[in-house]
């Protein structure tokens, strides 16, 4: 049986792995995806919507308007480099 406490570090667990191994423009919307499918029973049609919106606004603040460089991901920089940096 799973403790309220598991239940709670989980899918944050899993969020920092997906963060750590594709990127953090890859794990946020497939985060928020899932949280809003599983945890929040939302609608596809609602769900992708809000997604597509985090996304574009995650962008638009963090790489376009603050400059930030993201974690790009182990495995989505491994993919990069061998498939499109050759």
């Amino acid at each position: 049986a799973c403790t309220l406490l598991t239940e709670r570090r989980g899918p944050f667990l899993a969020l920092v792995a997906g963060i750590l191994l594709f990127g953090f423009l890859v794990a946020v919307p497939l985060f928020v995806l899932v949280f809003l499918r599983v945890w929040a029973r939302a609608s596809w049609p609602l769900a992708l919507g809000l997604v597509a919106a985090a996304c574009v606004v995650l962008y638009l603040v963090f790489v376009q308007g603050l400059n930030v460089a993201l974690h790009r991901g182990f495995v989505t920089e491994a993919l990069l480099e061998r498939f499109y940096y050759d």
